[in-house]
């Protein structure tokens, strides 16, 4: 049967993780049920009256929490009621695609969005006597997506009256979530809706807790800039107006105005009253940048053999021929060295002062190839790089090649860098489409990724973000639909990082197989799901 796109790519992902159509709901681990939630509190008014409304007892409502657990259900019929308990749809059980695939409560986590799913669009053959339509509740505040509110009844009693009314029951949960927010945060978002029906300009509001921007600000305002803003009003503790300069995508000074918001510890609405073009600026390096520049400028003042340790993907290539600057390079094929790929290594060789030789991947070689390569390293006198993994990827006969290397620079994981995540994305872009620029909202989301695999990862999502959007600011929605949304961060103890890595990595060899990886990690599925919703970690 041919299927809606976000029903196909949602059985795609089902696939993806290792379901089959006749695969069975797993119990999973039940969550306790905290009845006094700001959701609950919430919806609980709402879900009172439309069970008042259930057509002839035909239908089921449920509610599930951002962490995609059920937390309230409301019944029908019996035989509905024995028909969700024997697919765990009942409070205290997650409903995520990994374990249900397709359906109205999973697939609007997945996507963001409503979506009704109807009999046999159902991934699983044990839900293909259901019909069911999903909505998001995001928080009117905070744009966060808070829960999911559910109507299910059996295909055959199927409707389509219940998505207008479910649809007006996500947005009464909304306002009623809206009504519990502090005090504050009502002024802030009421501050900010007045000012945005009278003006069209960039309009940003900062402060206790919240960031509320319209389409105009997040295209203009970037972490940098917010920044600024917020140590501008810090110094000063009032409205001001001021001059400020942008310093990414289209340079200009602008004139800003800060309005602390009356009633809130000092929350602000910031406007963009206009401002002049300046000539662009070439981006200041953060300090991490600043300290490689330093150690790459000695480096090539010494030209003594350098090894770039790190993972792969980690830009260890990159690096190399960063060292080279002006100087030509060329890459030496370690099989081949004995023949004429050795040239420029050798004393004698006319080329040894013109160029800098690059050997990649010394871990790779086997150990044959790694011994050779060492011998003609002991007659080199030209300047080399070597790249490698880290050193527990290294054997007895690569650590002795490595030994030649007198310079070493250790290239982290650019999880363990987000502080220059942002200065490479916009470098990437810069190289990619000079015309093009990253939003501050995209900077926000790729800053907040786990980033697995690496720089090289990262470079494919931006290339993936400038075909789609070639000039001017580059938007969340250019980014691949699994990059829109920024995972939660929290700081991770070295156990949970480890941790983290691990189960990545065993994700990233199975090509994302929850299944095989579990298997690989000699644990439970259920056991890996659970590690996974703890840690963060989104596959």
């Amino acid at each position: 049967m041919g299927l809606r796109d976000p029903i196909a790519q949602s059985w795609r992902r089902a696939s993806q993780n290792g379901l089959t159509p006749g695969s069975l709901i797993d119990e999973g681990p039940q969550t306790p049920v905290d009845p006094h939630s700001r959701l609950l509190r919430a919806a609980r008014p709402v879900l009172d009256a439309i069970a008042e409304q259930l057509l002839g007892d035909r239908f089921s409502i449920l509610l599930a929490n951002r962490g995609s657990v059920i937390v309230d259900r409301r019944l029908g019929q019996s035989q509905l009621a024995a028909k969700l308990d024997t697919i765990f749809a009942v409070p205290g059980f997650s409903y995520d695609e990994d374990r249900t695939g397709t359906n109205s409560l999973a697939t609007v986590f997945e996507i963001g969005q409503g979506i009704a799913v109807n009999g046999r669009e159902h991934f699983l053959e044990i839900l293909k006597d259901l019909s069911c339509y999903g909505h998001p509740i995001i928080h009117p505040v905070t744009k966060r997506l808070e829960g999911v509110l559910d109507i299910t009844c059996f295909a055959s009693n199927s409707t389509p009256l219940m998505i207008p009314l479910l649809a007006r029951a996500a947005h009464d949960v909304e306002l009623r979530l809206l009504a519990g927010s502090p005090t504050s945060q009502q002024r802030i978002f009421a501050a900010f809706q007045a000012r945005s029906a009278r003006v069209q300009a960039p309009l940003i509001a900062l402060g206790n807790g919240l960031t509320i921007a319209n389409d105009a600000a997040t295209e203009l305002f970037t972490p940098e800039l917010q920044r600024t803003v917020r140590e501008l009003h810090a110094e000063h503790r009032a409205s001001t107006e001021t001059q400020l300069r942008l310093e990414s995508g289209e340079q200009r000074e602008l004139r800003v105005l800060c309005t602390v918001v009356p009633g809130t510890d000092g929350a602000l609405l910031v406007e963009v009253r206009g401002g002049e073009r300046v000539r662009p600026v070439i981006p200041r390096r953060s300090a991490p940048g600043l300290a490689m520049d330093r150690k790459i400028k000695r480096l090539r003042a010494l030209q003594s053999p350098v090894l770039i340790r790190g993972e792969q993907g980690s830009g260890r290539s990159h690096l190399a021929k960063r060292l080279a600057g002006d100087r030509p390079t060329r890459l030496l094929d370690p099989r081949e060295v004995s023949g004429s790929e050795a040239r420029g290594l050798h004393r004698g060789s006319s080329s040894v002062s013109d160029e800098l030789v690059i050997i990649e991947d010394i871990d790779l070689l086997d150990s044959r190839t790694a011994r050779r390569l060492g011998r003609h390293l002991d007659e080199a006198q030209g300047w080399f790089v070597m790249t490698c993994g880290p050193d527990d990827n290294l054997g007895r006969e690569h650590l002795d090649v490595s030994s030649r290397c007198l310079e070493r620079i250790d290239l982290p994981p650019l999880r363990h860098r987000r502080d220059e995540i942002c200065m490479i994305a916009r470098e990437v872009v810069r190289d990619l489409q000079p015309q093009a620029w990253l939003s501050a909202e995209t900077l926000h989301v790729l800053e907040r990724h786990p980033w697995p695999g690496n720089v090289t990862e990262l470079v494919s999502v931006l290339r993936h973000a400038v075909d789609q959007c070639a000039k001017g600011a580059i938007g969340v929605r250019a980014l691949p639909q699994r990059y829109r949304t920024a995972p939660s961060r929290r700081r991770f103890t070295p156990l949970e990082q480890a941790e983290i890595d691990t189960i990545t990595r065993a994700l990233a060899d199975c090509l994302g197989n929850k299944m095989h990886a579990a298997a690989t990690l000699g644990i439970g599925r259920t056991t890996l799901y659970r590690r996974m919703n703890a840690l963060g970690i989104r596959r």
